[in-house]
């Protein structure tokens, strides 16, 4: 995995947040009793985009991500999955 582009923290916690890089996603835990920081990489499927942007929801179920190609992609955080790409036919 190469340098992180963008950095994203969850609205309600202080010990979780979300690095996107250029094919990939992961999402770090900060364990602050065992002082460790554990990262999640995320499988994204047949997905492949270069990421440029993300937003965290509000109640920090979900993120959604832009890409390079006009796409916007929304992973689930509370079960660390992809869950679609969209607009479907049109880009932003």
């Amino acid at each position: 995995m190469n340098v992180a582009n963008k950095i994203a923290f969850y609205n309600n916690t202080n010990e979780k947040l979300v690095t996107i890089h250029k094919y990939g996603v992961r999402i770090w835990d900060v364990d602050y009793g065992q002082k460790k920081i554990l990262f999640h990489d995320m499988t994204m499927g047949q997905v492949k985009r270069v990421y440029q942007c993300i937003v965290i929801a509000p109640d920090d179920s979900c993120c959604y991500m832009g890409t390079l190609t006009g796409d916007i992609v929304e992973i689930n955080l509370e079960r660390r999955l992809y869950k679609r790409v969209g607009p479907g036919g049109t880009l932003f």
